[in-house]
């Protein structure tokens, strides 16, 4: 990636703030049915709201 390019992305993230961590209701309701054990690729994130709700 052009240091020009990172720099916009590093902006746009900075100037996006802090995103909401709470777990999306969807998530939520589902938790009961989802693994405990094992592993998870979290693909295109954005914020990673999903993969910190995840985190152990």
């Amino acid at each position: 990636m052009a240091d020009a390019e990172r720099e916009r992305w590093d902006r746009i993230w900075r100037e996006a703030g802090s995103a909401d961590l709470a777990a999306p209701t969807w998530l939520a309701e589902l938790d009961a049915e989802l693994p405990r054990a094992g592993r998870a690729l979290d693909v295109a994130a954005g914020a990673g709201r999903i993969a910190l709700y995840w985190a152990p």
